[in-house]
């Protein structure tokens, strides 16, 4: 299962803030499972979780981006919203990688 961590993470870490709360359980769920250090696990995949975040934010499906709005309220606004504002300015992948090194 761990080569496809990158993939399940970032969707189970947005989906842990689901609006609907028998979704949210089942996600939180799934993540107690699945993650067994949490913190580290959130650090490990940050970038992914940010992409992932920034993605939805415009999605056409309101539950999609609502529970973005709420990962964003939930993780620390100021810090998860400056990051998310360079990421999606960035051009290409290779400018967001760049900004990794300085991350504080």
């Amino acid at each position: 299962m761990i080569p496809y961590l990158g993939k399940i993470v970032p969707r189970l870490f947005r989906y842990k803030y689901d609006p609907t709360r028998k979704i949210q359980n089942m996600m939180i769920s799934i993540w107690d499972s699945v993650v067994s250090d949490s913190m580290a696990t959130v650090e490990a995949y940050y970038w992914d979780n940010l992409e992932n975040v920034s993605k939805n934010l415009t999605s056409p499906e309101q539950r999609t981006w609502t529970v973005s709005v709420s990962v964003l309220a939930a993780e620390g606004t100021t810090a998860a919203l400056s990051k998310v504002c360079v990421v999606a300015a960035s051009s290409n992948v290779a400018s967001a990688n760049r900004l990794q090194r300085f991350d504080p």
